[in-house]
């Protein structure tokens, strides 16, 4: 064994600490024992002050025991303060004999002396003499005796169970002699410990130095305190002992923490542990440790070995109690099923509650059971449908309650009789009512009293035989009471036959009983919703009566048409955690059941219920609201909410160019002509929509440039002044997963670039001002029976405006005349000035083109029409003047109407960009035709046209759902059908519908088939896998298709 030789001096360095320590301790110990004998007198001793020395061992050559003390008791009440002090012995003990101290009263102080370092064995002594302030001294010595030694000592050390390598006593042996010692062996007492090996490798030391020799405690020792002696044995056979000390402590653990989270699927799941779980050393009850079902558990951790291990706790303490862990296995969420937007109608047959989302079997289990589903009487009753396991389930929203869908199955309607004869001149025989063929169903009315001889009147009953299930077409069971007379004529006033809701069409009553050969009926027509009179007049009333009034008079009837049911639905939205609080506008709500070319004739208030927080994701209200009834009360409005959904940020394209273009408000336009003089109002993409900013009345803003007045009010009082500069404010609104980006997103108003400061407040949600001076009248060219277009002109009041000439192709064999004002026998030739007082409408009129004359035969010189033969001889043929038809064409969107002269046929010519949706005569479609014949007075046509912008919001208003079903195909193959409807009821009237599919809920779409029909047979399909679908319809405009939004998702399995 190598060693290293220091010398003390840097041992001393090197361990001066510890040596300090005992030294400090040793003085404490002796002050302890002097004070306590100085108080042990008696207590009736004098007061006094006095100095006591020491005598003392000290190691030759250890510096650290070189030091003793003189100690003062001071037992008076002052404090005596020492001023000189003498040592008779300087050159062998060093003091501080320079420094004044103070011995505080009835208190003690230590004075420091120390024997000079490197003495010889021997004795020294020296004598101080302390003087006071007083003159008082106080004489005391000190003896030290340096003697020859050798010092061995070893500190403990400690480790925790489990170590892996033999812990190490380090044992420190010193020489304090004059001459070399070296250690030839060193043994231990306990065969635990294993000490270093001197006999091959002997420890020698020199004078005043210092080395350590390591004793090994061997490994695999249980908790415990291990000592032992370890006696070394010099050269000379002189023998020294050390105790040392080990000391195994337990092993701390951490308590482990669950890894994780455990929803319930069916199988038994284990609990994960985190990488604390030691399961050499750490137990877990075997009933918590793993389990299936949705519960919250309780495991137990133990210490497998209570003896060495012990558990370190969150607050730093130790225990050895069992640890309880709280361990919960999640219910499985199933979505919620919803029912089925269908009508019920009994039929005599079972049938059957249909709903969406009905989760059938999860983990290889039936989930729920659906109660009350199937019925065949009409009624409302409840079906309920309940999860079958609520430990292990629950629905989306965390409840597992049942839920609830109410069920209502409407009553069978059957016709209200219709009479053919009910009065008859008496003859001696028994007569009925005779009821129209087909009429009567006897399986389902019963008829009472229908029989009657003598003059006279009876009334004649119809019963529903089964009024749970039947009613009248009224919607009414009571029974029916006709009268049955004898006698002279008499008629039973007609019923009013049906319900009634406003369609935009002419409505035409249905009169039950009413008699065409005695009967006549006026106004018997109406459009609006409302209740409406019908006047029934008897024919010949000299001789015939009412039933109900025995007279003549004419009868009043009154019908309703009801109001049609309108949903104006506020749209969801969704934002990125951070992003400005989307605005909102008419572009977020949709207004469904409007039949085109009505409107609500109001502008809803849509608006958040509370302001969102769009620091943190959430959801917030959208409230939509306005009046119960549209303007023209023709439809009743209800209003559905939407919620602001705030998420997490998702990337969203930027848009590329914005064109937008209107037209400006003229001079004089007041009221609701502001609304309609900011018109043609158009932009070229369908991923944003654009609005002006309106004020709580709904109407349009307009400031004045020069102070940014708010004109709105004055202007709609008074109208606008010619020349005056204002502007309005402009909105633009990107959809969702669209963002407007001031960078690179370009914004054009009536053909002028918007600045990025511009198109940046636009995509912020804030408006725009766009600047214009008010024209005075707007100047409208119609082609009348000619074709083409002409731009709109502007005119100013103080100015004389010069009439255009025609740029219009006129008809064949026609050319343009002149100019007629619109509704007025005013005309203007091209080129006349002319002092307007308002706008006007001008329609072009022509004249037959100027025929040249050519020579004529005959030699008279005359001249005849090209084609003909002058001096023709003959009769004149006279063309019969045949009746001018007037029917009542009605066309919107700037459609120009050309009227044949006998006015039988019209030929329709949509404006740019529009195309033709429908033509209807006196309210029923004859399809999409440019033009029609065979018309007469009395005839109402109505063109109804619609452009791209017009088409897609028509397109955006339909809501979607697909439904999906396996079924087995004619050759016993597997399919999923998939079917469509509108949620809101709406007619699908689609030139096609794409459908789409995919393996995932949220991604992976692709286009599978183009429909013309209302079903798709998927037979391309995997048994056991999931697909889930989606379609959208489509209509062409000038060969473009124009998408509706994608329907609400349909999955199956494939089985």
């Amino acid at each position: 064994m190598k060693h290293s030789f220091r010398y003390f001096d840097k041992e001393y360095t090197f361990k001066e600490e510890k040596m300090k320590k005992r030294t400090i301790a040793f003085v404490l110990i002796l002050l302890l024992l002097m004070t306590q004998s100085a108080f042990a007198a008696d207590p009736a001793a004098v007061p006094s002050c006095s100095a006591k020395g020491s005598t003392i061992s000290a190691e030759y050559g250890n510096p650290i025991s070189n030091r003793t003390v003189i100690s003062f008791s001071n037992t008076t009440s002052e404090d005596v303060v020492i001023k000189s002090i003498t040592n008779s012995n300087e050159a062998d003990f060093s003091a501080d004999t320079a420094s004044e101290f103070t011995i505080p009263k009835a208190g003690t102080y230590v004075y420091p002396v120390r024997l000079k370092d490197d003495k010889e064995p021997g004795d020294y002594t020296a004598n101080f003499t302390f003087t006071d302030a007083n003159g008082k001294t106080y004489p005391a010595a000190v003896k030290i005796k340096v003697t020859e030694c050798v010092r061995t000592d070893a500190n403990p050390v400690t480790a925790e169970w489990g170590y892996e390598v033999p812990l190490i006593v380090r044992v420190k042996v010193s020489n304090f002699t004059k001459k070399h010692v070296t250690m030839v062996k060193a043994e231990a007492a306990s065969a635990d410990f294993e000490p270093a090996d001197l006999t091959a490798a002997p420890m020698v030391l020199a004078s005043k130095q210092s080395e350590t020799f390591d004793v090994k405690l061997t490994i695999g020792k249980h908790v415990g305190v291990y000592k032992t002696t370890i006696t070394l044995t010099d050269a000379d056979g002189k023998t020294y002992t050390q105790e040392v000390s080990a000391e195994i402590v337990k092993k701390k653990l951490t308590i482990p923490k669950i890894v994780g989270t455990y929803v319930y699927n069916g199988q038994k799941q284990t609990l994960q542990l985190d990488e604390n779980y030691d399961e050499a050393l750490i137990g877990i009850s075997e009933d918590y440790g793993s389990a299936v079902d949705a519960h919250s558990y309780a495991p137990v951790l133990y210490l497998k070995d209570k003896v060495n291990t012990i558990w370190k706790t969150a607050d730093g303490t130790t225990s050895d109690v069992n640890q309880t862990l709280s361990w919960v296995i999640e219910r499985y969420k199933i979505t919620k099923p919803t029912a089925v937007p269908k009508a019920y109608v009994y039929d005599t047959t079972e049938q059957t509650f249909l709903l969406d989302n009905l989760t059938e079997q999860i983990f290889g289990k039936d989930v729920l059971t659906v109660s009350d589903d199937k019925k065949t009487n009409a009624g409302t009753t409840t079906v309920t449908v309940r999860l079958k396991d609520t430990q292990n389930f629950m629905w989306d929203d965390k409840t597992t309650a049942a839920l609830s869908f109410p069920w209502v199955m409407k009553r069978a309607a059957i016709e209200i009789p219709s009479v053919e004869k009910a009065s008859y001149d008496y003859d001696g025989n028994a007569h009925s009512i005779e009821f129209a063929e087909g009429s009567i169903d006897d399986a389902l009315v019963e008829v009472k009293d229908n029989a009657r001889t003598e003059v006279g009147t009876q009334d004649v009953t119809v019963t529903i035989k089964d009024k749970v299930n039947y009613e009248w077409n009224t919607g009414s069971d009571a029974d029916l009471t006709f009268t049955l007379a004898i006698g002279e004529p008499v008629y039973n006033l007609p019923l009013i036959s049906g319900t009634y809701e406003y369609n935009a069409k002419t409505q035409h009553p249905v009169l039950a009983g009413f008699d065409e050969e005695h009967m006549e009926v006026i106004d018997n027509a109406a459009r609006n919703a409302g209740d409406h009179t019908i006047t029934v007049k008897i024919i010949d009333k000299a001789n015939a009566k009412w039933a109900n009034t025995g007279n003549s008079d004419d009868q009043t009837l009154t019908w309703t048409i009801a109001k049609k049911p309108v949903t104006v639905a506020a749209k969801d939205k969704r934002a990125a955690v951070g992003d400005p609080v989307p605005a909102l506008n008419a572009s977020d709500y949709t207004v469904t059941g409007i039949i085109k070319p009505d409107s609500i004739g109001f502008i809803p208030t849509i608006q958040y219920k509370t302001s969102p927080d769009m620091s943190q994701e959430g959801e917030n209200e959208i409230v939509v609201s306005g009046p119960a009834e549209t303007a023209d009360k023709n439809y009743s409005v209800s209003y559905q909410n939407a919620v602001l959904t705030v998420g997490k940020s998702q990337i969203k394209e930027i848009l590329p160019t914005v064109n937008i273009t209107f037209d400006f408000p003229l001079a004089g336009m007041k009221n609701l002509e502001i609304e309609n003089g900011v018109d043609n109002l158009q932009i070229d993409t369908y991923f944003a929509t654009v609005s002006f900013e309106k004020n709580q009345d709904g109407k349009i803003k307009i400031f004045e440039q020069a102070s940014d007045s708010d004109m709105t009010d004055p202007v709609n009082a008074n109208g606008l002044s010619e020349n005056t500069k204002v502007y309005v404010n402009l909105l633009l609104t990107a959809n969702s997963g669209k963002i407007i980006d001031k960078a690179k997103t370009r914004v054009n108003v009536n053909s002028i670039a918007l600045s990025s400061t511009d198109v940046a407040s636009l995509a912020g949600g804030a408006a725009v001002k766009i600047p214009f001076t008010t024209p005075a009248y707007r100047v409208h060219f119609s082609s009348g029976k000619g074709s083409g277009s002409m731009a709109t002109d502007y005119a100013f009041s103080a100015d004389m405006y010069n009439m255009p000439q025609s740029t219009f192709t006129a008809p064949s064999g026609k050319e343009f005349d002149k100019w007629q004002v619109k509704d007025a026998a005013i005309t203007y030739a091209a080129g006349q000035n002319v002092q307007l007082t308002g706008s006007i409408n001008l329609i072009a009129l022509y004249k037959d083109k100027a025929v040249t004359p050519v020579p004529g035969g005959g030699g008279g010189g005359g001249f005849a029409p090209s084609g003909g033969a002058a001096g023709a001889a003959g009769p004149t043929e006279i063309t019969p003047t045949k009746e001018v038809q007037k029917p009542t064409i009605l066309v919107s969107n700037g459609t120009v109407v050309a009227t044949s002269k006998d006015g039988t046929a019209v030929t329709f010519t949509p404006a740019a960009g529009y195309i033709i949706m429908d033509v209807t005569i006196n309210g029923k479609s004859v399809g999409a035709l440019a033009s029609v014949t065979n018309l007469k007075t009395g005839d109402i046509v109505e063109c109804i046209t619609q452009n791209k912008t017009g088409m897609q919001a028509l397109m955006n208003s339909y809501a979607l759902t697909a439904r999906s079903k396996v079924v087995r195909m004619a050759s016993g193959k597997p399919a999923i059908r998939i079917t469509w409807h509108d949620r809101n009821g709406d007619k699908l009237a689609f030139d096609g519908v794409e459908i789409q599919r995919s393996t995932k809920r949220y991604s992976g779409f692709k286009k599978v088939f183009d429909s013309e029909r209302g079903k798709y047979y998927n037979t391309n399909i995997k048994t056991g896998r999931k697909y889930y679908y989606r379609v959208r319809g489509y209509v062409l405009f000038n060969g473009e298709k124009i998408y509706t939004p994608w329907s609400l998702k349909a999955f199956r399995e494939a089985r």
